[in-house]
């Protein structure tokens, strides 16, 4: 439950109920002009701060948090970067009344720009979300399309009766079209991997055949399973048209504590490691594994993928840092 006044006055909550009514229409792309001139946190706050309201309203008038990760991924000689991001579902409902709003609306800013600062691509509108599953957060993502540059994305999340959450910003680099080498995807955590179904599953969650529910946060607590996604191109193929290929990986412990400090001999051992075999038809392939954190101690760990065709000899690695907690 929202911790609300016993009794708001009736101009108060027919203010809610226009505004949310106005988002509403802006979602779905019906609103007016002169409706969208109108809408803004400060021409709310300005109509809805009766004198004995200023207190709720400064209560709820807070920043969102937000968790943010990235991964690149080759397509057909582009670079597609996968921003995912989570917002605390209770911060969202904190602001608004269940009696009046059933979908919240959530406003998405997003700019790419280059090393110049030129905006390349940009995006701004809003999302209206509903109540998450078990998770407690309401999570998404979005899908970008580069070239093999270096880039600047900074992505900006708004509930309309709070403020927004602090700007994220995101150096990264497209992959170089016309790449002959072995190499691999970004790593990317997942939450839940399984046979996509197109017409019911988000579409930037598909990847082929698969739906990849992101996880887009840096800690994970042991006993949560979690899973890691990724996709290797160019591996060759042999004369009778298959791939053979070995994949390993390791969790390295950083060592962030005490005992790293003192003693750098004791820093990235070895937590964890296994490899397995896999044969294919197909030149870029997509593999995916969960991983058992139940028996690590909490501390910062590197994952590191590493990838060795069998049929041409040559290797590629991954790396990418979660914390145990």
């Amino acid at each position: 439950m929202t911790d609300y006044p016993e009794k708001l006055p009736r101009e108060f909550l027919e203010q809610r109920r226009h505004l949310h009514y106005i988002y509403t229409r802006l979602a779905s792309g019906e609103a007016t002009e002169q409706e969208i001139k109108d809408l803004g946190i400060k021409t709310f706050e300005r109509q809805a701060r009766l004198p004995h309201e200023t207190d709720f309203l400064e209560r709820h008038h807070k920043k969102l948090s937000c968790n943010v990760s990235t991964a690149r991924f080759y397509d057909y000689g582009q670079t597609r970067l996968e921003l995912y991001y989570a917002v605390p579902f209770k911060e969202l409902q904190a602001r608004q009344q269940d009696s009046l709003v059933q979908d919240i609306p959530l406003r998405t800013s997003w700019a790419l720009r280059d090393t110049t600062g030129t905006v390349i691509k940009n995006r701004d509108g809003y999302i209206m979300v509903s109540q998450p599953p078990d998770t407690g957060y309401y999570t998404d993502q979005i899908n970008i399309m580069l070239s093999g540059y270096t880039y600047s994305l900074a992505l900006e999340l708004q509930h309309p009766f709070g403020q927004a959450a602090d700007e994220e910003k995101i150096e990264t680099e497209g992959f170089l079209a016309g790449r002959e080498d072995l190499f691999l995807s970004d790593l990317q955590l997942a939450s839940n991997i399984r046979t996509a179904d197109p017409d019911k599953d988000k579409k930037a969650y598909i990847k082929h055949n698969l739906c990849i529910t992101p996880y887009p946060f840096s800690q994970v607590e042991r006993k949560k399973m979690i899973f890691v996604y990724f996709e290797i191109y160019n591996l060759h193929l042999s004369g009778g048209g298959r791939t053979d290929m070995e994949v390993s990986y390791e969790l390295r412990s950083k060592r962030t504590g005490f005992l790293g400090r003192i003693n750098p001999f004791s820093r990235n051992r070895t937590a964890y490691s296994t490899s397995f075999t896999q044969q294919g038809g197909k030149r870029n392939e997509q593999v995916w594994f969960a991983l058992d954190l139940s028996r690590l101690k909490p501390d910062h760990y590197t994952i590191i993928i590493t990838v060795k065709d069998e049929v041409a000899g040559r290797e590629a690695k991954r790396e990418s840092v979660i914390e145990v907690l």
